[in-house]
């Protein structure tokens, strides 16, 4: 994942054929917006999340993976990295929801061959999801007062905030994988003091942005703080945020939204009336109902209806055991997809630590916020149409009920980019995982050939 020196492992003490593997960035903000420190080490490993909040710190974490056969050699023979692809979730993802597309696209990249680069893949975790912590915290109000507001929420939570900590997780991986390999410096003393206003000169090796839904509008927000930093960029089920683009609302949404608000209203008047093996078996039936709610919103029919091999545990369904038991899995069967992501999802809630339904509420509300204020405006698409890639599309479903089709149309026109419309859902990522494997795999290669011209050409810049 990181770069090897020697034939040792990377500088993140990551081996070249591992998996992803998550690795935490530390960063202090002052009450005044105006620095920044963003450091790989563990200074603040040992402190609770609610510390590290009272201080102005927080946590992001990131997943790094290789995504080929590191084969390009510096001048002291070390395997360092030469191209990023930085991947950013939308709404309540992690990094997670990337791992069946870099599969696949690593597959590709070795299918092919001949790689001019040493790509590796950083999938952020926004604020509140994943490993990162939901900052601001929820702040506590005397009883009386409006409850569960958020300490100055239009600055903390927004799209523009995002990007910065997409950015600062970019910096620490560049930081880390290619100063460091080629010096005497570790991770742990890899550190820097800016403001993210205020970017430091391009990079010289080639970025590819990838995001989805609210990913996207971070990765539009990120390329607006830094232009010309961007090789590459794929935008995922994506509109300029106006409300034309929103309506009219298909009934999923409606019946999505209805749903999610009686179970907020419910587990408010209940909360502490049950215990035990009750309360235990009601929140399993939570999640069952979330998750089935959450697979016919973001899945289309015949998708989740397909059967695939998948190994078929023996647990009874709709049963809190789950909660507490993994049987052995059994041999190979066909079962359909909607019963493997159905139990794939109750079992990642379900292991999860008692703090983490708070924080991941926190996190929810959090980006909802951003996604209430976030709004491309006129002046915002023509600079961002001026300094977008030329490797740039933006890729959408035809039957996305949470982000509309024609949406995503009018973004594409206002930015002059390619669009292209497949047979999905919003989940594009995952129903149409070879469509994006294709576009993003012949970005990479555009990215490639710009840095080879712009090593071969001093005065080539990003933009030919």
């Amino acid at each position: 994942m990181s770069a090897a020196r020697s034939g040792r492992a990377s500088s993140w003490g990551v081996e070249p054929e591992e998996g992803p593997v998550c690795r935490p960035i530390w960063v202090q903000i002052d009450n005044k917006h105006k620095s920044v420190r963003c450091e790989a080490g563990h200074e603040w490993a040992w402190r609770s999340a609610a510390e590290r909040h009272h201080r102005g710190a927080y946590r992001l974490t990131c997943a790094l993976q290789r995504l080929n056969n590191w084969e390009v050699v510096d001048e002291s023979g070390n395997a360092v990295m030469t191209a990023l692809v930085v991947l950013v979730p939308g709404l309540a993802s992690s990094h997670g929801m990337w791992s069946d597309l870099l599969r696949s696209l690593r597959e590709e990249m070795e299918k092919h061959g001949g790689r001019r680069q040493n790509w590796l893949a950083c999938s952020v975790d926004n604020r509140g999801t994943g490993g990162s912590d939901a900052f601001p915290a929820k702040r506590n109000t005397p009883r009386g007062k409006a409850t569960g507001r958020y300490c100055d929420s239009a600055t903390h939570w927004s799209v523009h905030r995002l990007a910065e900590d997409a950015w600062l997780v970019a910096d620490a991986v560049i930081e880390a994988e290619v100063h460091a390999a080629s010096t005497s410096t570790t991770p742990n003393d890899i550190q820097h003091h800016r403001s993210p206003h205020i970017p430091r000169c391009a990079p010289l090796l080639p970025i590819i942005l990838v995001g989805h839904s609210l990913g996207s509008a971070i990765v539009c927000r990120m390329l607006l703080q830094r232009p010309h930093w961007a090789a590459g960029v794929c935008l995922l089920s994506m509109n300029r945020g106006w409300l034309r683009d929103w309506l009219p609302p298909r009934w999923k949404m409606i019946w999505a939204a209805l749903c999610f608000l009686w179970w907020r209203l419910r587990d408010a008047f209940s909360r502490g009336a049950a215990d035990g093996d009750v309360a235990a078996e009601r929140r399993y039936r939570r999640l069952v109902a979330r998750a089935q709610l959450d697979l016919k919103l973001h899945f289309t029919g015949p998708y989740l209806d397909e059967y695939i091999e998948a190994r078929q545990e023996r647990i009874p369904p709709m049963s809190s055991s789950a909660l507490q038991h993994r049987s052995s899995p059994a041999a190979l069967t066909l079962i359909p997809r909607r019963t493997l992501l159905l139990r794939q999802y109750v079992t990642e809630a379900s292991s999860s630590t008692p703090a983490s339904p708070s924080t991941e509420w926190d996190g929810f509300a959090g980006q909802l916020q951003a996604i209430r204020s976030h709004t491309l405006t006129r002046a915002e698409l023509e600079y961002l149409r001026t300094i977008m890639p030329v490797a740039s599309w933006i890729l959408f479903g035809a039957d996305d009920a949470v982000t509309p089709h024609h949406g995503c149309r009018a973004l594409a026109r206002a930015l002059h980019i390619p669009s292209v419309e497949v047979t999905a859902a919003h989940m594009v990522a995952d129903e149409a995982q070879s469509s994006v494997v294709m576009l993003l795999h012949a970005t990479m290669r555009h990215a490639e050939a710009c840095a080879s011209i712009a090593q071969t050409s001093p005065s080539a810049t990003r933009s030919t």
